[in-house]
């Protein structure tokens, strides 16, 4: 328990430098750049994002295979597992990076954007570099794996931590220094540089035991985990169809004013999801425990712990966000962007939504029965985009997150009943004490009672 508290703690730090950062910038580009600009801005920093396919979910199959035969002293295994990920996702994003180069300078992207009033040479320079960008935050993923399978995960997180608070530092300073979109993309590709060479240096110093280099990295090592990987690929892919898909639709249809106002929402209703983020990651380890133990009473009861605390803390939130939310982003840009009550409320449910969805699946993921799950995740994602681009035009931005939640609600619905048969338990019954507000106490004075017998 005491590395899920240190790994809880360091995850919930990480998630606060995040949101904290986000929420320091909003106003800082707003002030410097203007809501015009800013929109551009967010519309450019989704392009590259279409490189986070490019890494397959072999980040989170390395970091489950590593850590396996390293504990289990298959060294050799081990090492070309690590060098053949390194080697052969280096190539991918290389070739990914010179394919996207070609269709910047050759095709008409500033158009299909609706991006004609950013000159041509910053459009193509910007998004050039934060490719770059997003090129070396994918390579993260490989140093995720390696602290990991050396039990210094908290610390991994920690540094992520430190480096996005640079991150932010870095951008407010050249914005202060009258920066445009092109040097604001450098400040953030130096920092991100820096950040990969420390993370190389010190990643050879917590696993000595493998080396990493390119002659030994044979491809059936990185073909065993890309098949196990594909699955888990569907997060960064319906992560990209909901905030890059939704933002170059909105510009695309609404202009870069709608794209902001959205952006802005969804930063305030996801303050809720990124916190709650730190939970699901420290209950995975703990369920995945119980699973191996067969121990199917203890899995069940952390489920229905862990539901009945987002179902009773997520309504208050919504309220909250629906009454207070409007306000407290007038407060937040000063008064740079005005957003109404409805579409707060759409932002919140939609919020809410998506952490129901990730918690519900909790068992499957933790136990490795993913895979229909994942598949259903991809098709409410696709299938909800394709309404929000149908009725942006009658209802505005609203349209976009109150598509994704009405789809988002029939993956709660699969996800919950595919966990409830991983806990061996009926749907009616995680369901009807996930309902019951005691639960919550019970639990609190339940480890109460276990800490008090631990240190007694």
């Amino acid at each position: 328990m005491a590395g899920v508290r240190k790994n809880l703690t360091a995850t919930l730090y990480s998630n606060v430098s995040y949101i904290g950062g986000q929420f320091l910038l909003v106003p800082v580009y707003l002030h410097f750049w203007g809501a015009e600009r800013y929109g551009w801005w967010l519309v450019l920093y989704a392009i590259p994002a279409c490189f986070t396919f490019l890494d397959a979910g072999i980040s989170n199959s390395l970091g489950n295979a590593l850590t396996i035969a390293y504990q289990r002293k298959e060294l050799r295994q081990a090492q070309q597992m690590l060098n053949a990920v390194w080697k052969y996702q280096t190539l991918g994003l290389g070739l990914g990076f010179v394919l996207f180069a070609v269709a910047v300078m050759s095709l008409p992207l500033r158009r299909w954007l609706a991006l004609e009033s950013l000159g041509a040479v910053e459009f193509s320079i910007a998004s050039l570099v934060l490719c770059i960008y997003t090129a070396l935050s994918l390579q993260l993923g490989l140093f995720t794996a390696i602290f990991r399978a050396a039990g210094r995960f908290d610390q991994f997180v920690r540094w992520n931590a430190h480096a996005r608070l640079v991150e932010v530092a870095a951008t407010i300073i050249a914005l202060g220094g009258g920066a445009g979109i092109v040097g604001v993309a450098w400040a953030l590709l130096l920092v991100r540089g820096i950040l990969i060479i420390g993370y190389w240096i010190s990643g050879r110093k917590v696993l000595p035991e493998l080396k990493m280099t390119w002659s030994d990295a044979p491809w059936s090592e990185f073909r065993k985990l890309l098949a196990t990987g594909l699955a888990f690929m569907v997060f960064p892919v319906t992560g990209g169809i909901i905030n890059q898909g939704s933002a170059i639709l909105l510009n695309h249809q609404l202009g870069p004013f709608a794209v902001v106002a959205l952006g802005v929402c969804r930063q305030l209703a996801r303050l809720y999801l990124n916190l709650i983020q730190a939970v699901f990651a420290a209950l995975q380890p703990e369920l995945t425990s119980a699973y191996a133990a067969d121990d199917h009473k203890r899995m069940q009861s952390l489920y229905e712990g862990d539901l009945c605390f987002i179902v009773w803390t997520a309504v208050p939130t919504v309220l909250a966000m629906v009454l207070a939310g409007p306000f407290v982003i007038q407060l937040w840009t000063k008064s740079a962007v005005h957003v109404g009550h409805v579409l707060m409320l759409a932002c919140g449910v939609e919020a809410v939504v998506a952490v129901l969805g990730l918690n519900a699946a909790l068992p499957a993921f933790a136990s490795n029965r993913h895979v229909a799950v994942c598949a259903t995740l991809l098709l409410c994602t696709v299938a909800a985009f394709i309404p929000a681009a149908l009725l942006i035009g009658e209802g505005g931005a609203v349209a976009v997150p109150a598509s994704f939640a009405a789809t988002g609600i029939v993956f709660v619905i699969h996800a919950f009943f595919a966990s409830s048969a991983v806990v061996r338990a009926t749907p009616s019954e995680i369901f009807r004490h996930t309902m019951n507000p005691i639960l919550l106490v019970r639990l609190a004075q339940r480890r109460w009672l276990l800490r008090r017998m631990s240190t007694a």
